[in-house]
């Protein structure tokens, strides 16, 4: 598994991107080689890739360090 900062401006931890994130248990984790859709970003409706990267990017709230304890990011 890949271990990403959260300075890094990738899809799979952008607001926009619409791929599960989430297990069950809490944990976050998200293979780099996944897609999912572009909702909103720079690239309406697309898939993209997991360690693709756009302009309109925006943190996903659960990435954000006050809400790591409570998604089991670390």
């Amino acid at each position: 598994m890949t271990s990403l900062a959260m300075t890094s401006k990738l899809c799979s931890i952008c607001a926009f991107w619409a791929s599960q994130k989430v297990k069950p248990d809490g944990r976050v984790e998200i293979h780099p080689y996944s897609k999912g859709h572009c909702r909103g970003g720079g690239f309406q409706y697309a898939l993209m890739a997991a360690l693709a990267t756009c302009k309109k990017w925006q943190l996903w709230p659960a990435a954000a360090p006050d809400s790591a304890l409570e998604t089991g990011c670390k």
